[in-house]
């Protein structure tokens, strides 16, 4: 019989290690089971070692009452038809705060553009 290669040694050490570690979380319920035969076990476990809340998860209503508003702060402010009032270069910067020299930089670049699109259209563009 052919002795198995270095790679099939390799993947099978692999798939073990990996069936291995799945088991290991099951067990220790870092993995929620995906099949009715491990939902089954789960089950039976917990029946046999009820888990205990802490008393401050034993009223879900008082939990959901308790938890905190989402924050949601929009990124670009938008006018009432929807048109965006910020260039999307400061999108870019995720709403903060731009250093001046910066905003210089981005001021001319920006003519420059126009410039340059204004000298295309007109015709006047130069060649190099």
């Amino acid at each position: 019989m052919k002795r198995p290669s270095r790679q099939q040694r390799r993947e099978a050490a692999e798939a073990r290690l990996e069936a291995d570690v799945h088991e290991a979380m099951m067990r220790l319920g870092w993995q929620v089971p995906t099949d009715d035969r491990a939902v089954r076990a789960a089950e039976e476990a917990l029946a046999a070692e009820p888990v205990d809340l802490p008393a401050s998860l034993g009223d879900a209503r008082a939990v959901w009452e308790g938890r905190r508003a989402a924050e949601v702060r929009p990124r670009l402010e938008a006018d009432e038809d929807g048109t965006v009032d910020v260039p999307l270069a400061r999108a870019a910067r995720e709403g903060g705060p731009i250093p001046p020299q910066i905003e210089q930089r981005m001021r001319a670049d920006r003519l420059r553009a126009q410039r340059e699109r204004d000298d295309e259209s007109s015709g006047t563009a130069e060649t190099s």
